[in-house]
């Protein structure tokens, strides 16, 4: 079953590492200090990937056994384009599948706040609130999503919730034939919060602290995210909703 993930992380954080010279890079791992203990708060409550942590500096130290202490990640990597030469440039040392799984090991380690869920669920969730039954809602349509932005501003008022979304719920309940008493219709309504109410927490955190919010399709056996970061590290639109990100600071709508 797809499931759909939201994920938010600290992309200026990011920029910033593959920027400095491995050998500072390495040393702030070492000493922890990439993330930053003030950006954590309801709805970003991912601990570090410690595993990716690792993975990156074992890298980085064979980078600075290899006297490219001085260098930087971006300056090391093969650059992106339509027709790589089969010779990378002399001071190549970082191929362009390698540069996207150091990317998702440094963004595995700055992210704050993740999120996932079936998207069967999500997407009948999203009929209710926006009356469409599909997840562009949340990957990309920036035109749709201010509306279910409006609804996350009331996913955690029960009473302001069924106020707006009942009628919506007792219609769908009645098209899939099942009962439409009041006790139905508040079980309706109470599973479209449990599955709003983080995405609204995840999201006003995220816009919080200025990270950058991600959503992408995941199945099992597969790895949205690394597909996402290859289409964003290439600098090309995405083919496909998979790899779509969404700005959580500004007024949410998907980039």
């Amino acid at each position: 079953m797809m499931d759909l993930v939201l994920r938010a992380y600290d992309h200026l954080a990011v920029a910033r590492a593959e920027t400095m010279p491995v050998a500072r890079l390495l040393d702030a791992l070492n000493r922890s200090e990439l993330r930053s203990p003030g950006k954590r708060r309801v709805g970003l409550e991912t601990e570090e990937d410690i595993f990716a942590r690792e993975t990156v500096i074992e890298r980085l130290e064979s980078l600075v056994q290899e006297n490219r202490g001085e260098a930087t990640l971006v300056s090391l990597r093969v650059p992106p384009t339509e027709n790589p030469s089969p010779i990378p440039p002399q001071r190549a040392a970082i191929n362009a599948e390698e540069a996207v799984a150091l990317r998702e090991d440094l963004v595995r380690i700055l992210t704050y706040g993740l999120w996932r869920g079936p998207e069967l669920v999500v997407s009948h969730v999203l009929g209710i609130v926006s009356g469409r039954e599909d997840t562009s809602v949340l990957l990309d349509d920036p035109d749709s999503f201010a509306e279910l932005a409006s609804a996350l501003e009331v996913a955690q008022d029960d009473e302001a919730f069924a106020a707006r979304f009942g009628e919506s719920a007792r219609a769908s309940l009645k098209a899939a034939a099942k009962p439409t008493d009041p006790a139905a219709v508040q079980r309706e309504l109470a599973t479209c919060q449990q599955v709003l109410g983080p995405i609204a927490r995840l999201l006003n955190g995220a816009r919080a602290v200025g990270l950058r919010v991600i959503a992408y399709q995941d199945e099992p056996g597969a790895d949205g995210l690394t597909q996402f970061l290859a289409h964003d590290l290439a600098g090309i639109g995405a083919d496909t909703a998979s790899s779509r990100p969404m700005q959580a600071s500004g007024n949410g709508h998907m980039a």
